[in-house]
């Protein structure tokens, strides 16, 4: 189940497992899924969301710890900084995260090109250290989707925090409890 599971996670696939009830044999099938996110258009979407009443028992989590909004980008001739979305020259205290960026590798010397590599080698490593935001949460019994209906196994699906917090999901298992 394991590997099968990891296989299918690293491809984007949902699978499933079950017996059939009449001749008690095991079958086997594996999903692609279809995009059923507001990004699309051609599906219906299926949102899951507490504003919807199919969500509940929500948890949240956001962290700052791995968070940088300032690059100091240096090279052998010149020292820029790069400051990401929300953070500017005015941020001070504990709201400034600093990182530094070597970028001596860097033959560049001429202006505008190597100011502009250092804003892109700056940006490169501002990806790396952002805050993170999770959040989980319960589908309500008493949905207004039902699986296999409006969504089925490796199909993607958007669920929505509270706080506006988006979250694309892909259904990769669906267990029944009798």
């Amino acid at each position: 189940y394991d590997r099968i599971k990891d296989i299918c996670d690293q491809y984007k696939m949902g699978f499933r497992l079950y017996k059939s009830q009449d001749t008690s044999k095991l079958y086997f099938n594996v999903y692609q899924g279809n995009d059923r996110t507001t990004q699309q258009s051609l599906l219906d979407p299926v949102v899951f969301s507490p504003s919807l009443d199919n969500l509940a028992k929500i948890q949240e989590l956001t962290s700052i710890e791995n968070l940088r909004n300032i690059a100091f980008v240096y090279s052998k001739t010149k020292s820029i900084f790069v400051y990401a979305d929300g953070a500017d020259a005015s941020t001070s205290g504990f709201n400034r995260r600093s990182i530094f960026v070597d970028a001596t590798s860097v033959e560049e010397t001429t202006e505008p090109n190597l100011t502009k590599i250092l804003t892109q080698k700056g940006n490169e490593a501002l990806a790396k250290y952002r805050s993170i935001t999770a959040f989980d949460g319960e589908i309500s019994q008493a949905d207004q989707y039902t699986y296999g209906v409006h969504y089925e196994l490796g199909d993607l699906v958007e669920m929505q925090s509270g706080n506006g917090v988006t979250n694309n999901m892909r259904v990769t298992e669906q267990i029944f409890v009798s």
